[in-house]
């Protein structure tokens, strides 16, 4: 479902505009336009899309590194023999090169890890990381996180959306409809429902298991030795499309592979610690199956999965359609979303994973003065890049306690907990775990009442 307060006519008009080779669908991360379905059944062989900085948009060096002079647009092309994404500064266009790339099937342009560079998605699958070292002292790709959120970075900024197809923008005609929306403050074009964006889990039990692997018997397993070897999920995989590829390793790496001897775009490395990646289906015909190979010892994977991905990676946005999950307290100018936290009032272990020393009853949470500093944690219930606050009342506290987000290089705050008493601290993530350990062997430590909320400055369809 889509819902515009500008009305019809503006929905539909963007619905009908962008071009069936970019890709059915269209979804942009900034002010205006959050999250929108945009498709028409226009041929074209070529396009630009431009995104019009707002004019009192005059100096975004501040916020994303850039110098030389003011930005004026974000430009989208194939009408060249390379196709290019580019930013014109002050009065001079500064390309990124992608070549290489098929023109005409870009799918999605999006700052996927904040404090990272941006990503580019072409015909449903990841094409790299686009860096310039010519850019050197006028954007600072790898800074562009330093905005916080890619709203934060659009919000206020973007006026309007231009179009052309099959001719240069300096001659051609603006699509109808497209040509020259501008983007107003109340403008909130977004979906709701965006389930059938990703598509259900194909991983199973794998029924071949060579060179080393052995089944643990609890949805993870264990490699042995240096020789190759390959766990196997057969026939559940479609020629051609792509899958978000999800797992967990501890000890090492290795690869996974989506079809038969490696081609390019159908395997990909996974490393120690979590890992998603998207990869492309092929030679299935040669090898039907999922694969995941590894030759080092002692490695061991979990939490497997493969769905098929329909054009949308959500990374460190806000789902528009969730918006109402989020709350703003009076006096605060960013929105808290419920919760995170599974079992946060520590009514019994559920949810939570006990590392050394750890136990939780009688709606507390402890750790014991004899045992290994271990993590008490929960995986999977935050982002990498996202902004999270922290809340928990320390009961008990010998030596310090910490709470680290993502991973366990990653600490919440500049330093360790040593007294009693309500604490509310803030971090950004760098992974998908959310962790607490005591300081050292034997702290003994108590907590109650634990919050993690994620954190945003700018929500989509704020009304």
């Amino acid at each position: 479902m889509l819902r515009s307060p500008l009305g019809e006519p503006v929905k539909n008009a963007l619905r009908d505009a962008i071009l069936s080779e970019i890709e059915r669908r269209q979804f942009m991360n900034f002010s205006g336009v959050q999250y929108g379905q945009l498709s028409t059944a226009i041929s074209a062989t070529d396009f630009e899309i431009e995104y019009v900085l707002s004019p009192s948009a005059n100096s975004l060096q501040g916020l994303a590194g850039l110098s030389g002079g003011t930005a004026e647009f974000i430009r989208i092309t194939n009408i060249s023999t390379t196709p290019k994404i580019s930013f014109k500064l002050g009065g001079s266009e500064r390309p990124i090169d992608v070549s290489g790339f098929q023109p005409y099937i870009f799918s999605l342009l999006s700052i996927v890890k904040l404090g990272s560079t941006v990503t580019v998605y072409l015909n449903r699958q990841e094409a790299g990381s686009i860096t310039d070292s010519a850019w050197a002292g006028q954007m600072s790709i790898d800074t562009i996180g330093a905005l916080g959120t890619p709203y934060q970075f659009f919000e206020g900024n973007i006026e309007r959306i231009r179009m052309w197809v099959n001719g240069d923008r300096t001659t051609g005609t603006p699509v109808p409809g497209l040509g020259d929306i501008r983007i107003g403050d109340q403008t909130s074009i977004y979906q709701q429902d965006y389930s059938q964006e990703i598509g259900p889990d194909v991983w199973d039990t794998p029924t071949f298991l060579t060179n080393g692997w052995m089944d643990n018997g609890d949805d993870t397993y264990t490699h042995t030795g240096t020789t190759n070897g390959e766990l196997r999920v057969y026939g559940v995989l479609e020629e051609g499309e792509t899958y978000m590829c999800e797992i967990t390793a501890e000890g090492g790496g290795g690869v996974i592979q989506l079809g038969g001897p490696p081609i390019t775009g159908n395997s990909k490395s996974y490393n120690a610690g979590y890992n998603r990646v998207l990869i492309k289906a092929e030679s299935l015909s040669t090898v039907d199956a999922i694969r995941i190979l590894c030759s080092a010892d002692a490695v061991t994977v979990s939490e497997i999965t493969v769905k098929k991905w329909h054009g949308i990676e959500l990374k460190n946005t806000v789902i528009p359609g969730d918006f109402d999950q989020f709350e703003k307290r009076a006096g605060d100018d960013f929105w808290l979303s419920e919760n995170l936290l599974e079992n946060a009032s520590f009514d019994d272990a559920s949810a939570w994973t006990l590392g050394a020393g750890w136990s939780i009853s009688g709606g507390t949470a402890s750790h014991d003065d004899s045992s290994a500093a271990g993590y008490l944690y929960q995986p999977g219930v935050v982002i990498s890049g996202a902004t999270y606050i922290c809340e928990c009342d320390v009961l008990d506290n010998e030596d310090g306690i910490r709470f680290f987000l993502g991973t366990t290089s990653n600490p919440i705050g500049d330093d360790w907990f040593y007294d009693l008493g309500e604490y509310a601290v803030e971090d950004i993530s760098d992974g998908d775990r959310f962790y607490i350990r005591v300081l050292s062997t034997g702290s003994m430590a108590t907590i109650d009442n634990i919050s993690l909320q994620k954190k945003i400055t700018y929500a989509p369809g704020a009304r």
